[in-house]
């Protein structure tokens, strides 16, 4: 959750104001508690990563630091989220295990979704959430930092046509 939430306080500095996040859930609701207020609530896990230029690293962005003007509520898990009805979209930052079936349960509510990477666990399951994206009109992202490299982009433009 941090990583994404470094990059929501980044898409506010560079002026993007379109979005509020609304709800947050984690695997326990202390844990997603823990993001919402600095210097409140239970302290966040330790970052992933120690590397400096990697996402995973972050380990201390909060909600508080970048929207104060609409309250987060905190749900103890998703069926509780989504049955609340709070959000339109879900961020979804679970295990890999759990990245269709969240989506799914998501898209079934009628929410739009974006889920870490990998996108599934098993390409079935990838087919089975881009089907299910597509036949009820929602949208479905993976959020992929590596394609942002530079080594990435000039991997494509060789082997681009």
């Amino acid at each position: 959750m941090p990583a994404h939430l470094r990059g929501y306080q980044l898409l506010r500095q560079a002026g993007v104001d379109t979005f509020r996040i609304t709800a947050l859930t984690s695997r326990t609701r202390g844990a997603a508690e823990s993001f919402l207020t600095r210097g409140a609530g239970p302290a966040p896990r330790e970052p992933v990563s120690t590397r400096p230029n990697d996402p995973l690293s972050v380990g201390d962005v909060f909600l508080s630091d970048f929207q104060d003007d609409v309250p987060a509520q905190v749900y103890a898990s998703l069926d509780e989220l989504l049955a609340s009805d709070t959000v339109d979209a879900l961020d979804i930052t679970a295990s890999l295990g759990v990245h269709h079936t969240a989506t799914l349960r998501g898209i079934e509510a009628g929410k739009h979704c974006l889920v870490q990477k990998p996108l599934a666990i098993s390409v079935a399951a990838g087919r089975l959430m881009v089907d299910e994206a597509r036949r009820r009109g929602m949208s479905l992202g993976v959020t992929e930092n590596l394609h942002y490299m530079s080594r990435a982009r000039i991997a494509r433009w060789v082997i681009r046509p």
